[in-house]
């Protein structure tokens, strides 16, 4: 992944950026329409993190690095969770495109694992590659000449 960002020149950062603020904005959005079309109000505070995450992203802040791969591994561990229990226990209920199912099969679950798990990985090798690394380190001091 470090190779590709590399070759290509990606600014990891301002990327991420972009698709964050675009995400916030679709939630937003979601959350104006969806009264008109869908008869319910729904309220959500993701995009207030998004755009906070996006802005530090913009920023080139240090931190946010370490945020999101720890975000990221949340949500691995808990994706794996429910995963598991799932697949061996049962009564987890899947949102498919708006409609809930309350057990889904086995079919239904597996299309899901194979969306997510690909989007999870793919951003847990673009957090952990060395050039978001070297975009959000931290300036290094310079020496000061005598």
């Amino acid at each position: 992944m470090n190779n590709f960002l590399q070759k290509h020149q990606v600014d990891v950062c301002r990327s991420l950026a972009v698709l964050g603020f675009a995400a916030a904005i679709s939630d937003i959005l979601s959350m104006v329409v969806s009264p008109a079309f869908y008869g319910k109000l729904s309220i959500n505070i993701g995009p207030i993190f998004t755009i906070w995450f996006s802005c530090a992203l913009w920023a080139r802040r240090s931190w946010i690095r370490k945020l999101l791969i720890g975000v990221s591994w949340l949500a691995v561990v808990a994706f794996v969770g429910v995963s598991v229990k799932s697949l061996f226990f049962g009564g987890v209920a899947l949102t498919l495109n708006g409609t809930k199912v309350a057990d889904p099969t086995s079919f239904q679950y597996l299309s899901v694992f194979v969306t997510v798990v690909p989007i999870l990985t793919l951003m847990m090798m673009i957090f952990h590659s060395a050039k978001f690394r070297e975009e959000v380190s931290e300036p290094k001091s310079h020496e000061t000449r005598t």
